[in-house]
């Protein structure tokens, strides 16, 4: 019987040892994508900046944008604040790198959640609860959300996974995660979500209200229209474009994992002779 303790721990760790390496690797990876983002937005400033400086030399510059319709627009000033198509073309592949991440690294986090609560049942020998799926049949569910809630039930609330400070933001970025995975870029929440959200990393860009937002002035940017607007009032978002947010992303997703690491060796790996290395 012990033999077989010994066996299900191993396996415990060694998945979560495995999982921990793929976060390394993804680590490694952003640190690869933000320094080539950097190079490549420097070098589409510098253009933009040598196009600016040859305009100046030629005096176009200072040229009205168009003597009937723009006379006190100059092309200068159009060209200072209308940035190179490329730049767009950066930003828009940033945002795109960001999704895929996300996807990613909540992938991982609901396959170790799953994998645990198969672990779980299998440790606590307990009679599988109703309506809940038998993994030791293979009926296995692979929603975290699920597998959360069943190693609270079968451990009798002694480990709460949901009790982790990361949880909350982690069960948010897994919402995110199902849109963007169903190819919906445009995302529809409501503004105490995103602000709850954003306040713990700020991943999402705001960009117009669903529907009318009360007596806000139609001229009025998107930005002063949303501090304006109720809780209550939903918006359409974008991931951003800031690729460093891949950092933060990666860091919340490794000490959430740490997290759930620790109590499960408090609870399973003490008192287990032979199980060494955590």
């Amino acid at each position: 019987m012990q033999d077989i303790e010994k066996m299900i721990s191993t396996l415990g760790l060694s998945h979560f040892n495995m999982i921990d390496h793929e976060f390394i690797y993804l680590q490694s990876t952003i640190d690869i994508l933000i320094t080539n983002y950097q190079n490549n937005f420097q070098t589409i400033d510098n253009e933009h900046n040598q196009y600016i400086e040859s305009l100046k030399q030629t005096g176009e510059y200072y040229q009205p944008l168009d003597e009937k319709y723009a006379p006190t627009i100059t092309v200068g000033e159009m060209a200072e604040n209308m940035p190179d198509e490329s730049f767009y073309t950066l930003q828009n592949f940033s945002s795109i790198i960001i999704e895929s991440l996300l996807i990613k690294h909540l992938a991982y986090v609901e396959d170790i959640l799953v994998q645990i609560s198969f672990l779980v049942q299998k440790k606590e020998h307990q009679i599988i609860p109703p309506n809940y799926p038998d993994l030791q049949n293979a009926k296995a569910f692979t929603d975290m959300l699920k597998a959360v809630e069943y190693i609270q039930l079968i451990t009798e609330n002694k480990l709460q996974i949901n009790a982790i400070r990361e949880w909350s933001i982690i069960r948010h970025l897994r919402t995110l995660r199902h849109k963007l995975a169903h190819g919906k870029r445009d995302i529809i929440l409501k503004k105490s979500l995103i602000d709850e959200i954003n306040k713990k990393i700020l991943i999402l860009q705001v960009d117009t209200p669903i529907q009318n937002q009360g007596l806000i002035a139609i001229s009025s940017s998107v930005q002063s229209q949303y501090e304006s607007s109720d809780s209550t009032s939903e918006w359409m978002c974008s991931i951003t474009s800031d690729i460093k947010i891949l950092k933060e992303l990666n860091s919340i997703c490794i000490t959430f994992i740490s997290e759930v690491k620790k109590m499960y060796i408090k609870r399973y790996y003490s008192g287990i002779n032979g199980i060494v290395g955590f």
